[in-house]
């Protein structure tokens, strides 16, 4: 078969400017770092369709449409991949080489690349076994060793070369290991592991097959991200794989029913604890693949997520996945403290199931105890999200059934709640009509500022790793967004906007795409910088003390308990509001980082401490 390869489509979509390819059939006008016109994917009326040069991406936030330079020319032109790429290397004086036979080692690569990760996996459960730590840490949250050899367990110690050399010893190449995902090549040259120090979960497809791995430290370091995945590779492709279905089908099968939590460790412990029609989406949120993955084998749908706000955003966004492919959904949000891998350890098999089954919800109870309710604009907005959580439906029985039981449930008019195009499913109609497209996200203008930033400021991100905490930014997916990064720069040695956004979801490229153009200078970019990290983690230390304070009187917490934390919260405020105010008048950045650095030596305990606190 006659091909290019990887390198050459990499080259030439960087290469190409896709500004000046659209507008070959679509005009379009500048709008501060985007280009913007006429979507030719729908019947646009106003300018929807989104053009970033600097991510090589368009996006219309009408219709959904979008993708790279080569998607664009194939779906408007109706062209093959291989014209597509002709046409585009001639608009843009890209010379591409002599199409090729695949060679013999090419089709040997997807072989080499499994036994690969065979070896990987078994490089690291030995290394587990000469972990004390790690053995140490698994004992700690009651995973016994037959559970550890089934999910293949290992861990990854802190060689910069410790599988890269054991793999170069067993005739493998550097080159292979770097697109299996298990090496990395840094600035330099150097070829290093790319997981370390890690606890390592193999993730696996429907054969059983180890075709990527997830990393998880088992220390709190704020220098590192807490988890890192395999990138996507010819094996793995994580909008397509959900971690423990090679297992959990048969079972999903047979109860008709499927459990979708949050983490490895919650699919690892329930199976322990004999529940073993339980997934995890595979270091991303539930895509359209996954949602059809799940129908396949299952009528009814668990949503098993933690009840913080990124818990509940991850709920409301599966139901866009679930409902339109005629799924039943239940939501189960557990309360600060407690998950699922603690329920199953607590109380077993038997009462867990009894515990889902009458404390989920459907998802119109979801949306009702998740949505303030308090002013007319409120429950507007609340009966909003039903009406199109409703319309998702594609199945006009069951959307009849559901539009009957809300306009009883919520006392509204049916009319109120009906659309004369409802979305279909993607299995069987065409995409969703353009006025169906969902509210755009909301973001603070601090936290768009700060995200904006980042990505213009490459040389903020090695500051950001040792003071990055998700839970200080309101909007789960901006966290999102900078983990990736900073998980991005450990593996690479720098940050590049382009590779982040290879690994960006819809809904996160179109948060960076609508962030508005700002431009700092370098001290204004570092002073930005540290005084808005100030001021998002006094936000959230204040948001702390509140909670403590409501818990406090609640659970009858001795005054004088509370009151010490309250003192302490007291003083860490006023240092960092007084570091705050001197951030726009000191020229020495270097010493207001190092001031910064020397409070937040006392914040990260003295979170650590509220948290508790709440449990």
């Amino acid at each position: 078969m006659l091909h290019y390869s990887e390198d050459i489509i990499q080259q030439l979509k960087s290469h190409a400017d896709i500004v000046q390819i659209i507008q070959n059939f679509v005009p379009l006008r500048r709008q501060g770092s985007s280009w913007v016109g006429l979507c030719p994917f729908h019947d646009d009326s106003s300018p929807s369709m989104h053009v970033t040069p600097s991510m090589g991406i368009y996006k219309c936030f009408a219709c959904g449409a979008g993708g790279d330079v080569l998607k664009f020319i194939m779906e408007h032109e109706k062209m093959d991949f291989i014209s597509t790429l002709k046409f585009v290397a001639a608009e843009s004086n890209f010379s591409l080489p002599a199409l090729k036979e695949i060679d013999p080692a090419k089709r040997e690569e997807q072989g080499i690349l499994l036994e690969l990760h065979d070896l990987a996996e078994k490089w690291f459960m030995q290394q587990l076994q000469n972990t004390q730590d790690a053995q140490q840490y698994l004992h700690n949250r009651d995973i016994n060793l037959t559970t550890q050899k089934e999910f293949s367990i290992g861990w990854a110690p802190a060689l910069r070369q410790g599988f890269v050399k054991w793999a170069q010893e067993k005739g493998f190449s550097t080159d292979s290991m770097i697109k299996a995902g298990l090496a990395v090549e840094r600035e330099g040259g150097e070829i290093t592991d790319r997981f370390r120090n890690r606890l390592i979960f193999a993730i696996k497809n429907l054969s059983g097959n180890t075709i990527g791995f997830g990393g998880r430290i088992i220390v709190d370091n704020p220098r590192a991200p807490k988890y890192l995945n395999s990138p996507e590779t010819p094996l793995y492709n994580k909008s397509s794989i959900l971690y423990g279905l090679n297992t959990a089908r048969n079972f999903m099968s047979k109860s008709n029913e499927v459990l979708v939590v949050e983490g490895y460790f919650d699919v690892i412990s329930l199976n322990q604890g004999g529940i073993n029609n339980v997934v995890a989406a595979s270091g991303t949120a539930l895509t359209e693949n996954h949602g059809r993955i799940l129908s396949r084998y299952a009528q009814k749908v668990f949503l098993l997520f933690d009840g913080d706000d990124a818990g509940r955003t991850a709920a409301r966004r599966s139901l866009d996945v679930l409902l339109p492919l005629n799924l039943t959904v239940r939501v189960l949000l557990f309360p600060q403290g407690s998950d699922p891998d603690d329920l199953i350890k607590t109380h077993g098999a038997k009462k867990f199931r009894e515990y889902i089954s009458s404390e989920s919800v459907d998802f119109m109870e979801f949306l009702s105890v998740s949505s303030p309710q308090n002013t007319p604009e409120e429950k507007a907005q609340f009966l909003h999200e039903v009406r199109q959580c409703v319309n998702l439906i594609a199945d006009p029985l069951l959307r009849q059934e559901y539009l009957n039981l809300a306009t009883r449930r919520f006392n509204v008019a049916r009319q109120n709640l009906t659309m004369q195009n409802p979305v279909m499913t993607p299995r069987n109609f065409a995409p969703p009509k353009p006025n169906l497209a969902q509210p755009a996200l909301k973001i603070p203008n601090l936290e768009a500022r700060f995200l904006k930033l980042m990505l213009v400021s490459p040389q903020l991100w090695s500051y950001l790793h040792p003071w990055f905490i998700p839970e200080i930014f309101s909007v789960s997916a901006v966290a999102e967004i900078l983990d990736l990064g900073l998980a991005l720069v450990e593996e690479k040695g720098c940050f590049k906007l382009l590779t982040l956004t290879e690994e960006l979801n819809d809904e996160e490229k179109e948060i960076i795409i609508k962030l508005k153009d700002e431009k700092w200078t370098e001290k204004s970019a570092a002073q930005e910088f540290l005084a808005s990290l100030i001021q998002m983690y006094g936000s959230y230390i204040q948001n702390l003390r509140n909670k403590s304070h409501k818990f406090a009187i609640k659970n009858n917490t001795s005054a004088e308990e509370f009151n010490i934390l309250r003192l302490k919260t007291a003083g860490i405020l006023k240092r960092m509001n007084e570091l705050k105010l001197h951030t726009s008048k000191t020229e020495n950045i270097a010493e207001l980082f190092k001031q910064w650095n020397g409070v937040y030596q006392d914040i990260y305990p003295l979170i650590e401490e509220m948290k508790s606190s709440l449990t």
